[in-house]
């Protein structure tokens, strides 16, 4: 297939051939860099061969290549596995600028969500202070809709409940940090 959303931005836009990446890049699946193996224009500064491709925003790594910018995790699972992903791809460990392949897998957006984690006013993932403040809500999100999983003494109790809770939902893609 030729288009998706796994692109930069939210565009469907066409991606190169899995012939044309193998052509331009070289991927090292143990340490996850992408480098350029060919120039991919004439226009293209040929220091470039044999560095990393590239460059790094918003924690994760960003390439383009014939004028389509694309996820470098994306052209790793593509490089490696001889075909464009069919879902989004994951970082297992939660870091998006790890692109080993050890840490890749694919996904769907609920699967990739939940591998994300805590949030910022939260004690534990999967935690909250109760709005009377002296209790512990514990709640998940599961396709973009909040569950709730019980208002607790403790956050631990909490936490435990979100546990069981997230390891039903989304197995081997829960994240409890």
């Amino acid at each position: 297939y030729g288009a998706t959303r796994d692109t930069v931005g939210s565009e469907v836009t066409s991606r190169p051939t899995i012939q044309r990446l193998r052509e331009v890049l070289a991927y090292d699946p143990i340490t996850g860099v992408l480098r350029w193996a060919r120039r991919t224009s004439p226009h293209q500064n040929a220091r470039l061969l044999g560095q990393r491709a590239g460059w790094f925003a918003e924690g994760r790594y960003h390439l383009e290549i014939d004028g389509k910018n694309l996820f470098a995790a994306v052209v790793a699972w593509a490089h490696s596995s001889g075909a464009w992903p069919t879902k989004e791809i994951d970082h297992v460990n939660g870091d998006p600028g790890d692109d080993r392949l050890i840490n890749l897998r694919e996904a769907t957006h609920a699967q990739n969500q939940a591998n994300r984690r805590k949030g910022l006013h939260s004690v534990q993932k999967g935690v909250k202070r109760s709005r009377s403040g002296n209790r512990w809500e514990a709640r998940l999100i599961v396709n973009q809709s909040y569950r709730h999983l019980g208002t607790f003494d403790t956050p631990e109790e909490a936490h435990r409940a979100y546990r069981i809770a997230a390891t039903a939902a989304f197995g081997e893609f829960a994240r409890f940090e």
